[in-house]
């Protein structure tokens, strides 16, 4: 169980501020050089958004990444792999949130969590109002779905001035 600082944000007191964390990159599968996938299997290029890949054929990837296209139903083949382009989607996941817990300080009041796991995108997000000048840190404790056990702590990091 880690924690990484995600957000560090100057606020005054009473004010009731929404923040969100974008862990959709931490839970994507993404390609690799020289590695076996199977037919089937989804990845999200390393540098193209909005799209997500499905292997064709089973095999092994280059040593250099392909040049992604950019329109849904195009094939690219990679060395071994024949890959088709994709809407995004949560099928390019390695693992989705399941639960996330807010822990905060008493002087840092969390309202309206919610959490979305849709699409390919995986977020948690939460309003924070502090009630006293200090320096706060707010975790959320997300677990995970690739392991029972696996939670990890995403730090907020508060300066709250009058």
């Amino acid at each position: 169980m880690g924690c990484t600082t995600v957000i560090t944000d100057c606020i005054r007191v009473g004010a009731r501020v929404p923040y969100t964390i974008d862990l959709s990159l931490f839970c994507a599968s993404f390609w690799r050089p020289g590695s076996v996938f199977a037919a089937s299997a989804r990845v999200r290029p390393t540098r193209v958004r909005g799209y997500e890949f499905e292997a064709q054929s089973g095999g092994q990837t280059g040593a250099r990444e392909p040049k992604w296209p950019q329109t849904d139903a195009t094939v690219v083949t990679d060395a071994g792999v024949t890959w088709i382009s994709r809407p995004i989607s949560n099928q390019s996941l390695q693992k989705v949130i399941t639960s996330v817990t807010w822990e905060a300080p008493a002087e840092v009041t969390v309202s309206g969590q919610s959490q979305v796991t849709a699409n390919g995108e995986q977020s948690v997000s939460a309003y924070l109002q502090p009630t006293a000048a200090g320096q706060y840190t707010v975790i959320a404790w997300v677990t995970f779905s690739d392991s029972p056990n696996h939670v990890e702590g995403f730090a907020i990091e508060l300066e709250v001035r009058e």
